[in-house]
């Protein structure tokens, strides 16, 4: 029996495999969740939702000055939430001026891990990917950032 080969280019072995480009997701207190995030004339309101439902790897979430009173899990490891996404989250006023004090994430009186009065962490983020720049973080009883794994 005689065996044959073929060789296929590899644009039409895997044509889904094609790279995507990262993309910048925009954040802001007047933004709305509705929204697609692309610019910051578009931006979503919560730095969880564009962690949640937009960002994709490699993205970079930019977050526009503005206080947010919300808590934060961007975890690249599946072992709370079934997402693992490796993004950069961070404060667009540290990109432009290395100012990390109008760009603020609160978690006061929040419901992060179950009781509201007792934060914990603000900010959760771990696995191999996720990184944070640039933010004042307050309103914590033990820690503003919660990290674990290979972080940066």
């Amino acid at each position: 029996m005689k065996i044959h080969r073929i060789l296929l280019p590899a644009a039409l072995m895997a044509p889904w495999a094609v790279a995507v480009p990262a993309a910048d997701i925009y954040v802001s207190t007047s933004g709305n969740n509705a929204n697609n995030g692309t610019s910051p004339g578009t931006a979503v309101r919560n730095i969880q939702f564009a962690y949640m439902n937009r960002a994709q790897d490699g993205d970079t979430i930019h977050v526009l000055p503005g206080t947010y009173n919300e808590c934060v899990s961007a975890y690249s490891l599946a072992l709370v939430t079934p997402v693992e996404r490796d993004v950069h989250i961070v404060a667009q006023a540290w990109l432009d001026s290395q100012n990390r004090t109008t760009t603020i994430i609160t978690g006061s009186n929040q419901n992060c891990f179950g009781d509201p009065s007792a934060v914990q962490s603000v900010v959760t983020i771990g696995g191999d990917g996720v990184s944070l720049e640039g933010f004042t973080i307050s309103g914590a009883v033990a820690s503003g950032v919660f990290g674990f794994g290979n972080i940066v």
